[in-house]
């Protein structure tokens, strides 16, 4: 043992020569010793240093052995601590209302110091391999439901310990123990850096390193963030994971990289033909035709007017109403005049709805949101048809407490690529992301932003009896105050 490792003991004694002589025996044992000279100062004591082990006289003023364990098992703390009583006494009746107290053991005095040693040495190991469980058991439960995965493994490179986070995040076996993990890692994922994972199992303390598992056909790509944690114990040595998903942070910065660039590319090219148009006209001219000039213009004023657009998509983007009501919600009684109004103000035929039947009165979506929805989808509508002018149907019904809203159009459809990508800021089909081709822009995020924050879904198909999209969005019903 040493000095910061050995149990406290704790010897509660009135008699000073007994206390002292106890005191003394035990610290030649090598054991941290405190001493007290009543019950009460023992209670102080107990609390402070938490010991392993109390030793305490019967008899003693004021708070007597008895009252001292019965003190100590009703303190959160100190409840499990072991005492032994001394007792000059052999009243079996005595020893009884002793162990009712408390107590879990007794001495008797004069005290025997081989008796002593012996007990003394046998309590203290049972007590501290059951705390040592105990703190186990605790921990245990405390990785095995951490949202991070745990794997620890020897200088072989083989997994000693998982927890089933662990397995669920890097496809371990079952039953791990022994289990090679590096060849599988490599097997499952890229492990990046790989200069740095080459040194496997002997990996940098505190090294922060990634596993990727690249994108497939069936799979999305998924992004594992490790820690390293090691540890030498002479000549052992082992090896402790930490693995984390990061693959949501991945792809939400990879969306706003992709964003800022489209946002980027979408500015530039107009400011570009701005920029061409009137730099053109200033420099030349005394050199140009007028029916040059004019020609300049009309390239300046189209660039104008593209800026216009992008803007103005970017600022109803930021600047989009809010989609939670401030008070019922949206009576469905206004879905046909906003519908028909804002196909109206887009130059559209009127939009054919379907008869419903039963509606609840009102739905959980501010009504401003709901215009907006509504501006988005059949602009988009009117964007991708063939001769800008689609033919449009709304339905509207209700199932399980939410009202879906379908918005059916005849245009031209979208790939499974688009599909799934179009609700993305700026998704565009074009790889080159010039800016020059029409892509799904701000409205459907926008859509799927507002209608989400009060608890709906949107979700796209393509429909199955001839070319055209359908969008569909579902909201909660209204809440009752």
């Amino acid at each position: 043992m040493t000095a910061l490792t050995a149990p406290i003991i704790l010897v509660i004694d009135d008699d000073e020569t007994s206390r002292k002589s106890v005191t003394r025996l035990l610290e030649r044992e090598g054991y941290r010793v405190a001493a007290a000279q009543d019950g009460r100062e023992g209670l102080k004591l107990a609390g402070a240093l938490q010991p392993d082990l109390i030793l305490t006289d019967l008899v003693m003023p004021g708070v007597d052995g008895y009252e001292l364990c019965r003190r100590l098992r009703a303190h959160d703390e100190l409840s499990d601590v072991p005492i032994i009583i001394f007792t000059s006494t052999d009243d079996k009746d005595g020893r009884v209302l002793g162990l009712e107290a408390g107590a879990d053991d007794f001495l008797p005095k004069p005290v025997e110091p081989g008796l002593l040693k012996a007990r003394v040495r046998m309590i203290t190991r049972l007590n501290r391999y059951r705390r040592i469980k105990a703190q186990r058991t605790r921990l245990t439960w405390v990785v095995e439901n951490a949202s991070e995965g745990y794997v620890l493994c020897n200088k072989e490179g083989l997994v000693t310990f998982c927890n089933s986070r662990a397995r669920e995040l890097l496809n371990l076996p079952v039953e791990p123990d022994g289990f090679a993990l590096y060849p599988h890692l490599r097997k499952e994922f890229t492990p990046l850096p790989p200069e740095e994972w080459k040194k496997w199992p002997y990996l940098t303390n505190d090294s922060k390193l990634e596993l990727l598992r690249p994108e497939t056909t069936k799979l999305p790509a998924c992004w594992l963030e490790v820690k390293v944690l090691t540890h030498y114990l002479g000549h052992d040595y082992e090896v402790l994971l930490r693995v984390a998903d990061v693959t949501a942070e991945k792809n939400t910065q990879q969306s706003v990289w992709t964003f800022e660039s489209l946002i980027s590319h979408k500015l530039r090219t107009p400011l570009t033909k701005i920029s061409w148009g009137v730099s053109f006209i200033q420099k030349k001219a005394d050199k140009l035709s007028l029916k040059q000039i004019v020609e300049f213009a009309n390239q300046a004023s189209g660039g104008v007017e593209d800026l216009k657009s992008v803007l103005e998509e970017i600022l109803a983007y930021i600047n989009a109403p809010t989609a939670v009501p401030g008070g019922q919600g949206m009576l469905l009684t206004a879905v046909t005049d906003t519908v028909q109004e804002t196909a109206g103000l887009l130059g559209l035929s009127p939009v054919q709805l379907e008869p419903w039947t039963f509606l609840p009165p009102s739905v959980y979506l501010s009504k401003p949101a709901f215009e907006m929805i509504c501006f988005e989808l059949l602009q988009n509508s009117k964007k991708f048809h063939p001769d800008h002018n689609p033919h449009v149907t709304v339905n509207v019904s209700f199932e399980n407490g939410f009202v879906q809203f379908g918005f059916t159009d005849d245009g031209t459809g979208l790939s499974p690529d688009q599909l799934a990508q179009a609700v993305k800021p700026y998704y565009q089909a074009e790889k080159g992301f010039s800016g020059q081709v029409p892509g799904m822009g701000l409205g459907l995020t926008m859509v799927c932003t507002m209608v989400q924050k009060v608890g709906g879904k949107v979700r796209l198909r393509n429909r199955s009896d001839r070319k055209g999209l359908v969008v569909e969005f579902m909201v909660p019903v209204a809440r009752a105050e």
